[in-house]
């Protein structure tokens, strides 16, 4: 919980495990000090993402003739989510980590990077610095992709994680 944005994925993962009827209840968060011999397996959850832009992008922009480009096609990210699991079987004291990683395509076009492609009357320098500088990822996007994927990352990691407790739990 050390970056808020990355509490959201968490958050959708805990709400994917709330929604499953084979697991009785989600105490989260969960604290040993309060609810001791409440649970009979705690998940510890570490998310990672690596977000990054496609050398494509400049293309996009890139000579300048061609007309939208940027607006129709958008600019291409990719999202590698590494979440790191360890679960622990409260009964017996054994735990296991478990690696569930997660790769995301997408592609989005917004005004602050589509401008440069003003230049498309000709092959101009405007979009070849426009094609260099939007390569990269772009950091004001993050908010709303975490909210577009967490409907299918969270039920994803939740569907991962419960068949690990339910493993060490011995069902």
């Amino acid at each position: 919980m050390s970056q808020p944005q990355n509490s959201k994925y968490i958050t959708a993962v805990v709400d994917a495990l709330q929604r499953n009827s084979a697991i009785e209840r989600v105490i989260y968060p969960y604290n040993t000090a309060n609810n001791q011999n409440q649970a009979d397996a705690v998940i510890d959850l570490s998310v990672n993402p690596r977000y990054d832009g496609k050398g494509s992008n400049f293309f996009v922009n890139w000579p300048g003739f061609l007309i939208f480009a940027p607006a129709i096609w958008g600019y291409g990210y990719t999202a590698d989510i590494a979440t790191e699991a360890t679960i622990t079987n409260l009964k017996n004291g054994k735990s296991q980590q478990l690696s569930i990683p997660a790769h995301f395509e997408f592609r989005q076009a917004e005004i602050d990077r589509t401008w440069t492609e003003v230049g498309w009357f000709e092959v101009g320098i405007i979009p070849l610095i426009g094609g260099i500088a939007f390569t990269g990822y772009d950091d004001d996007l993050t908010p709303e992709f975490i909210k577009n994927v967490g409907p299918s990352y969270g039920p994803y990691v939740a569907t991962k994680t419960a068949r690990a407790v339910f493993e060490s739990l011995g069902y």
